[in-house]
């Protein structure tokens, strides 16, 4: 049997192959790298500014949606040749691809192309495009969940909002009952004062005139106590009485 024998020139042939096998391969990954890293921005670019910043955010959103869900019924059965056609007079597919603008755009960049089947506009997916709609399908996701936290972010940011509207006006609510409840008390306090004032000055008229007419009294009293004793009415010292039979008919 002969055997081969290895010489120095072919194993240096040898390795100069496998390293420009190598170089090769390391060049096409890099260009594959470069060529994807472009459809990305590419896409990217179609997304926002393209659909997001000329066109109502909610209509904006509504046909990246839509976009998004056409890409994934493709990969979802990407043998089904009903979901490489889009039908450009469906109501929804004019609405949210037709009329926005950068909406049609981004549907070539995926790698749907306008044909004419049967007299009927459609927009038909090139299954060679594959790589490119996996690429747009993550990008639009991506989008759309940025806007969706967005949203999110923006509702619980009203609700907070409106919240603290509420909590605020229910405190308002709160005091101004707090301060017409001390106001009730301060003025049921003052009633009661001025009850307790108007009572005491009423027992003190009371009491002045109990008083004056116990000085009446005394008065009148020791006035008829004067008057009823004997000689009353006669000043010592003074001249006596006027003589008069009667005292005679005492003698």
């Amino acid at each position: 049997m002969e055997q081969e024998h290895s010489t120095p020139i072919n194993l240096a042939a040898a390795a100069e192959r496998r390293q420009l096998e190598a170089l090769q391969s390391q060049t096409r990954s890099l260009a594959a790298e470069r060529a994807e890293h472009d459809k990305k921005q590419a896409i990217r670019r179609l997304v926002d500014p393209g659909i997001i910043r000329p066109n109502p955010t909610s209509q904006a959103l509504e046909s990246l949606r839509t976009i998004h869900r056409l890409c994934q019924n493709v990969l979802d059965d990407p043998e089904n040749d009903k979901y490489h056609r889009i039908k450009t007079t469906n109501p929804k597919i004019a609405k949210d691809i037709v009329s926005p603008k950068g909406t049609v755009e981004l549907l070539r960049e995926l790698g749907f192309r306008p044909q004419v089947e049967d007299f009927q506009p459609y927009y038909r997916f090139n299954p060679a495009r594959m790589t490119d709609l996996q690429i747009g399908f993550k990008i639009i996701g991506e989008a759309l969940q940025i806007h969706t936290e967005k949203e999110e972010r923006v509702a619980s940011a009203r609700q907070a909002e409106k919240e603290a509207k509420v909590q605020a006006a229910e405190k308002v609510r709160l005091a101004f009952m707090d301060d017409r409840r001390a106001k009730s008390e301060l003025d049921e306090r003052e009633r009661e004062l001025r009850e307790a004032r108007a009572a005491a000055a009423a027992q003190g008229a009371e009491r002045d005139k109990l008083r004056q007419e116990r000085r009446r009294q005394s008065a009148e009293e020791s006035s008829e106590a004067v008057h009823s004793m004997p000689g009353s009415g006669h000043a010592l010292g003074g001249s006596p009485p006027p003589y008069t039979d009667e005292d005679e008919d005492d003698n």
